[in-house]
Formats: structure tokens, sequence, C-alpha cells
């Protein structure tokens, strides 16, 4: 019999702190709803403080604010960018219409892991989108082609720049 109760007891508050959980990204995106300029910051410091819910607010904030969502999963990205896929994943998932430009950003803010973004935006865009969102791999192969080949080694000026300073050693 005890067993039992503390079974229900445990259950009961697994209960409460979910729904306390699922209370608490409501309300950031609420309180973000309420400021569109500061949603970004505002989304990004609750996932910073709340880690557990990464997912949770991605999904919730990106579906609750379509005009911002982008920007909230930059910031997001920012604040953890060891976890892109999965916030990929839980962004175009609840905005699909979007995939193509959640994997731009990404490829932009991430350019180390292009192919691996670009591979898990594949997996989760919808059919339509999907040419394109491949078409970033070549993009990015040609902008570090681009970038490889116009650098040029430092080079440092062979006379003085002002004539008056002269090396003693001469």
């Amino acid at each position: 019999m005890n067993i039992r109760r503390l079974s229900a007891l445990t259950l009961y508050i697994l209960a409460i702190v979910g729904a306390r959980a699922e209370l608490n990204v409501e309300s950031v995106v609420r309180e973000a709803a309420s400021d569109p300029k500061r949603a970004p910051g505002i989304v990004a410091v609750a996932v910073a403080e709340n880690p557990q819910s990464l997912l949770p607010m991605v999904s919730a904030a990106v579906a609750g604010l379509p005009e911002q969502a982008v920007e909230i999963v930059r910031a997001i990205l920012l604040s953890a960018p060891e976890q892109y896929a999965s916030i990929l994943r839980a962004a175009i998932a609840a905005q699909p219409a979007l995939a193509l430009d959640f994997a731009t950003m990404a490829a932009e803010l991430l350019p180390e892991s292009v192919d691996d973004i670009v591979k898990v935006a594949l997996e989760a865009a919808p059919e339509g989108a999907r040419r394109e969102i491949a078409a970033l791999t070549k993009r990015s192969q040609i902008m570090q082609r681009r970038s490889g080949s116009s650098a040029r080694p430092t080079s440092f000026p062979l006379q003085p720049i002002l004539a008056d300073l002269k090396s003693n050693s001469a």
C-alpha cells in the first residue's frame, strides 16, 4: 500500500513539474510576442537559463512568432551552437515553409558545419525546398574557393614607410 502511495505521489510531482515547464515555455513565448524587437534575445536567454527546455522552446517560439522565427533560431544557435542539428530539426518541424531560410542562416552562422547542416535540413525539410537546400553546399564550396584564392600572404614593406624613420642597424 505504501509503495502505491509513493508511486502516486511521485507521478503527481512529475506531472506538476512537467506542467510547470509547459507554462514556462508558453510564458516566454507570450513575453517575446509582446516585445517583437527583443523576442530573439528573450527566447535565447530563456534557453540559456533552462537548457532542458531547448527543443520545446524552439518549437513554440518558431510556431508562435513566424515573423521573427529566423532571428530567434539565430539567437538560439549562438547560445547553443553545439546543438545545431536538433535546433534546426525543431525549427523546420515548426515552420516547414522556412526550411531554406533556417538552413541558409545556420550555414552562414556555422560555416565549418555546412555539410552537416545541409544534411540535417534535407532530412527535415519538405520536398519542395530540398533542391535549394542542397545547393547550399555548392554555394559554400564556391565561397570557400573564392576566399581561399583571393587570400594573399601579408607582405611587409622593404623600405621604411617614412623616410625619417631609419633603422639604427643600417
